[in-house]
C-alpha cells in the first residue's frame, strides 16, 4: 500500500514539474486598446486576451496588468485556468481623470501548478501610449477683454474682422441692398454695377502655444496655469474648426518623440484628422520647456512661418516675450494676444487683441 502512495506521489510531482516546466509554452497574451485618444471621463473599453495554444491544460494563471496613475479604477488583476486550446477574452474599463500621455509598460503572469506548491514568474514589457486631450474651455466665461480690446469673443471676428472679401462687380439685378451698389464703377459704365462678394479662403491663423511660466531658474512650473493654457488652446482650435479658418499649431514644450524637432509644429490644415492631430498634441504636451518661447516668437518675425494672423496663447508674460509681441506687428500680421495670468498692458502695443484669464 505504501508503495502505491509513494507511487501516486511521484506521478503528483512530475505532472506538477511537467506543468510548471511547459505552463508558458505557447501560451500567448494580447492587451487590445480600441483607441489611443480619449476625452477626460470617457470610458475605454480595454480587452484582454489570454490563449493556451497546445493541448495541455494550465491550472493557474493569474495576471496583473499595471496601468499608470492618473485612470480611475485599480489595477486590472485577475486568475483562471485554462484548458488545451482554449482562449480567454476579459474586459476592463478605466476612465481618465486627467490630461496627459499615459504609458501602459508592462502585465505581470504568475503561473502555478496543481497543488499550489510552485510558481513561475513571467514579466511581459510593452509600450502603448494612451493620450488623454484637454477638455475645452468655455471662452465667454474663461476670458475677459484687455486693455483697449472689445468684448467680442468671437474666434471668428477675431481671425475675419470682414468675413467677406471682394472679389469682383456684378450688374445690378435688383435683388441686392442699395449698399451693395459701388457707385464709381456704375457711373463708368453707365449702368449699376453691384459688388460680388465671396467668403475669405486665403486666411490662416498660427496657435503659438507657450509652457513656459518662469525663467530658466530652476523655478518649478505653474502647472495649473500651463493646464488652463490648454484648455483654452482647445475652444480655439474648435472654433477655427467650425469657422472654416484653416490654422497650424507651434509650441514650446519638449517633443519626446522626436527631441530634433524643438518642441511640436503641426502645419495649417482643416478637418477631423487636422483636428485630432491638434488635440493629440495638447495631450501629450508636459511641463518641460524645449526652447524658450521668445525664440519662437523671433521664428515668425523672421519670417519662417507664413501666416495671416498670430493667436498667442501663454500661461505668463516674460520679459522677453513684450518685444518679441509688439515685433509681430511690424510684419504686418494681425497678433490676438490670450494670457492667463494678467500682463502689463502697457508694453503691449494697443493693435494687440488682448485677453486674460478671469481671474485677471
Amino acid at each position: 500500500m505504501i508503495y502505491v502512495l509513494l507511487a501516486l506521489v511521484f506521478l503528483a510531482a512530475l505532472f506538477n514539474w511537467y506543468f510548471i516546466s511547459h505552463g508558458l509554452e505557447e501560451l500567448t497574451y494580447e492587451m487590445r486598446i480600441p483607441k489611443d485618444a480619449v476625452e477626460i471621463g470617457e470610458a475605454l473599453e480595454i480587452q484582454t486576451v489570454i490563449e493556451n495554444r497546445k493541448r495541455l491544460p494550465v491550472p493557474y494563471v493569474e495576471l496583473h496588468e499595471m496601468f499608470p496613475s492618473g485612470f480611475t479604477g485599480d489595477p486590472h488583476r485577475f486568475s483562471l485556468n485554462l484548458h488545451g486550446n482554449e482562449r480567454v477574452i476579459r474586459t476592463h474599463t478605466l476612465r481618465a481623470e486627467g490630461r496627459g500621455c499615459f504609458t501602459i509598460r508592462e502585465t505581470k503572469i504568475k503561473l502555478g501548478d496543481f497543488l499550489g506548491f510552485s510558481r513561475r514568474h513571467l514579466v511581459i514589457r510593452f509600450q502603448k501610449d494612451l493620450i488623454v486631450f484637454p477638455e475645452a474651455a468655455q471662452l465667454s466665461k474663461a476670458l475677459v477683454p484687455l486693455g483697449r480690446t472689445n468684448g467680442d469673443l468671437s474666434v471668428r471676428r477675431w481671425i475675419l474682422e470682414d468675413p467677406l472679401m471682394i472679389q469682383g462687380v456684378r450688374d445690378y439685378t435688383g435683388r441686392e441692398a442699395i449698399k451693395q451698389i459701388h457707385w464709381p464703377i456704375s457711373l463708368r459704365q453707365g449702368r449699376l454695377m453691384v459688388r460680388h462678394n465671396e467668403p475669405t479662403t486665403d486666411l490662416s491663423c498660427l496657435l503659438l502655444i507657450n509652457n513656459e511660466t518662469s525663467a530658466p531658474t530652476g523655478e518649478s512650473p505653474q502647472g495649473e496655469l500651463i493646464e488652463e493654457t490648454l484648455r483654452l488652446a482647445r475652444a480655439v482650435l474648435e472654433d477655427l474648426e467650425e469657422a472654416r479658418i484653416p490654422y497650424g499649431l507651434k509650441t514650446n514644450a519638449y517633443n519626446y518623440k522626436d527631441y530634433r524637432a524643438h518642441g511640436y509644429h503641426l502645419p495649417s490644415g482643416l478637418g477631423p484628422a487636422h483636428a485630432n492631430a491638434a488635440k493629440t498634441i495638447l495631450g501629450r504636451m508636459d511641463y518641460k520647456v524645449d526652447s524658450r518661447f521668445h525664440y519662437h516668437l523671433e521664428d515668425v518675425c523672421r519670417g519662417l512661418l507664413n501666416y495671416s494672423t498670430i493667436l498667442i496663447l501663454t500661461p505668463v508674460m516674460l520679459d522677453p516675450y513684450y518685444e518679441a509681441v509688439n515685433r509681430l506687428l511690424k510684419q504686418g500680421l494681425r497678433v490676438i494676444l490670450i494670457c492667463v495670468e494678467p500682463p502689463d498692458a502697457t508694453r503691449i502695443s494697443p493693435r494687440v487683441k488682448l485677453y486674460g484669464g478671469s481671474r485677471s
